[in-house]
């Protein structure tokens, strides 16, 4: 769901790499892990999401504070509950 929120929002991609730049984060596009059953396209596509950037802020870090400006900041309800379970997901990521 990380992806589909970027790919079809150049909005959201924007904000995004402009949060990244704030936190010294080379943002890069989120990339579907789904879609495919192909290893080392599912691997390559978690290590870069989770991979520290400067000061340990990562591309995760980025998103994770991006998905909580959507989900605090929608007026839509279903992109604001969308935002919220994808940030449950993301919380259960980290434990």
């Amino acid at each position: 769901m990380v992806w589909k929120t970027y790919h079809f929002s150049p909005k959201s991609m924007r904000e995004l790499k402009a949060l990244g730049a704030d936190l010294g984060v080379n943002v890069l596009v989120p990339s579907g892990v789904k879609g495919t059953w192909w290893l080392p396209h599912v691997s390559r596509a978690l290590e870069t999401f989770v991979k520290p950037g400067k000061d340990d802020h990562g591309q995760f870090t980025a998103v994770y504070c991006h998905i909580d400006h959507l989900a605090g900041s929608s007026v839509n309800a279903d992109i604001a509950g969308s935002q919220k379970a994808q940030l449950t997901c993301l919380g259960n990521f980290l434990h």
